[in-house]
């Protein structure tokens, strides 16, 4: 079966193929929850995440939130809009403590106009954050907010899982702590509707929690569900 690894909402990418805009520069360090820009702001700067973990959330009038992706180690963010109106469309805020460049509108047109190699990582970067909204779409369309959330599951898995043995069973922790509303945000669903999802797994113990984290228990049984929602 297809996750759509390539649609994943945690991004991340090669700090080497953009060496020529990080070269010579010092980082800014983002302590946890620090607002990098907000929703609004002029777009003067893109980033790029040295260390750590970016949460890029756009806010509707009536204060929702969406998550629309996490910017992991070597991820662009800031960019989508500075060819367009010169404003930042959504708000980034560290989830961690965090390393970022921070490179000048002016000093990006520069390099890509000279470097090839970096205007087509540059291109590349879009497009995977295009694919990535592409996918969003399709879900909060089609897909119901049990699938969502399994699906949200089985990235984190892949993103954060490490191999563990609880009471005796296999299974994948998920390395990161995240809440229930952290989910909701990003699967473009409400805090109360997620907690009845985990609780709901947890029941059927395909998941539970171990020293602050969730474990996955069974992970064919989160795949068998997209299945489902597949032949839906």
């Amino acid at each position: 079966m297809n996750l759509h690894a390539s649609t994943s909402p945690w991004i991340s990418g090669d700090l080497d193929s953009l060496a020529l805009l990080t070269a010579g520069r010092q980082t800014s360090l983002f302590r946890k929850d620090t607002t990098v820009y907000y929703q609004g702001d002029d777009a003067e700067e893109i980033f790029i995440v040295k260390t750590g973990r970016v949460r890029i959330t756009t806010y509707a009038e009536n204060g929702l939130e969406k998550q629309v992706f996490i910017a992991e180690k070597g991820a662009l963010f800031g960019e989508l809009s500075i060819f367009v109106d010169n404003v930042y469309r959504c708000s980034a805020v560290a989830i961690v403590d965090s390393e970022i460049y921070r490179i000048p509108v002016s000093d990006l047109v520069n390099t890509l106009q000279k470097d090839w190699n970096t205007t087509v990582y540059f291109i590349r970067s879009l497009c995977r954050k295009g694919l990535t909204f592409e996918q969003e779409i399709l879900d909060l369309s089609f897909m119901q907010a049990t699938h969502r959330t399994v699906k949200t599951l089985l990235n984190l898995c892949d993103q954060y899982g490490t191999p563990c043995r609880i009471d005796g069973q296999d299974g994948i922790r998920i390395n990161i702590r995240f809440s229930h509303q952290d989910v909701a945000n990003l699967i473009g669903s409400n805090r109360v509707t997620v907690s009845n999802i985990f609780s709901d797994l947890a029941k059927d113990g395909i998941l539970t929690k171990d020293s602050g984290r969730y474990v996955v228990l069974d992970r064919q049984r989160l795949l068998d569900l997209l299945d489902q929602e597949a032949e839906v």
